[in-house]
């Protein structure tokens, strides 16, 4: 049996734009996210990372041993280290999506600062500025997060090396991350997408991966997938062969 949710709820994280959210843009994005300003200097501060939320079923729908699976669509990949490792946590507390966006200009994804102040030279009917929903500070418009980027439980993580070439969708196990949930009725809040911080701290890694989030308008919004073995069998119910010296197998 195979069962997919489709995310709830996800938003992107700059450490760039830290009072910026991104709760209803069409893209996540994991990795290094420079503003033009800064091309050419080393990526410092500039992290991004995607959290993701689903609202999880219970045992009574599906096995105690069912795995999950994150499955996420590419939409682009730029600048990515030879096996760039990405890292999977469990996020701890609670986080609204918002209603924030970011914005394209010359290639390079610039979210919106709150209030009237934005980057570049924008559209200003285009802009939407808003801070109802995580930041890489606020998990909430009341709420800090307890560390800046979002706080995680550090045990049980997932990693994926990216090593395909070109770089395909990810379908990543996280049945260590989900599985205890869903058996032991856990708090959930989610899951979080980031670089190591071996990454996150090198100066000279520019690598950025985005994703279709769930308000793409295409079939490619991020996904659970849950996966179980429901079949049944009944055995001795066959009835006897009458004649048997015809059969060859």
């Amino acid at each position: 049996m195979k069962l997919f949710l489709t995310a709830s709820a996800d938003t992107t994280l700059y450490q760039r734009f830290p009072t910026n959210n991104a709760g209803l843009d069409e893209i996540l994005e994991v990795g290094k996210v420079a503003a033009p300003e800064d091309l050419g200097i080393a990526y410092t501060g500039s992290s991004a990372r995607a959290l993701l939320t689903f609202i999880l079923p219970t045992t009574a729908s599906v096995a105690p041993t069912a795995s999950y699976f994150l499955n996420l669509k590419i939409a682009n990949a730029t600048k990515l280290p030879y096996e760039q490792e990405l890292k999977i946590y469990k996020v701890s507390g609670s986080w609204t999506e918002g209603s924030g966006y970011s914005i394209q200009k010359n290639n390079v994804r610039i979210p919106l600062y709150s209030g009237s102040t934005y980057l570049g030279d924008f559209d200003p009917t285009k802009i939407v500025a808003t801070n109802d929903g995580a930041t890489w500070r606020q998990a909430t418009t009341a709420t800090s997060w307890s560390n800046a980027g979002g706080t995680y439980y550090t045990s049980p993580t997932q990693s994926v090396i990216l090593n395909e070439y070109p770089l395909q969708d990810l379908r990543i196990d996280v049945t260590n991350l989900v599985q205890p949930v869903v058996t032991a009725s856990l708090d959930w809040h989610g899951l979080g997408v980031a670089f190591p911080a071996s990454s996150d701290n090198d100066e000279n890694n520019q690598g950025n991966i985005k994703f279709f989030s769930r308000q793409t308008h295409t079939v490619h919004a991020p996904t659970l997938e849950i996966v179980w073995d429901d079949a049944v069998f009944t055995t001795g119910s066959l009835k006897p062969i009458p004649n048997t010296t015809d059969i060859m197998v």
